[in-house]
């Protein structure tokens, strides 16, 4: 998910991979600030919103039949 932050801070990298960690840092805020990611959120509110009882429980529950997965991917892409 775009705005979950990719490094711990806890964590005791090296030289190399604290530079990659950081520069993923750094590009999922620059998406963040872009709002791609906002509007990729949007669209899955959007589209929960709606839904009836039985059709969130199935969304919740992530059954295959599920509505609005399309939209869930797309943000669990970022």
């Amino acid at each position: 998910m775009c705005l979950k932050l990719r490094c711990h801070p806890t964590i005791d990298f090296g030289p190399d991979l604290e530079q990659q960690c950081a520069e993923r840092c750094t590009d999922n805020v620059s998406d963040a600030n872009e709002g791609s990611c906002t509007e990729t959120y949007q669209a899955l509110l959007e589209c929960v919103e709606p839904l009836s009882c039985q059709d969130y429980y199935l969304w919740v529950e992530q059954e295959p039949d599920a509505p609005c997965t399309e939209e869930e991917q797309a943000l669990s892409d970022r």
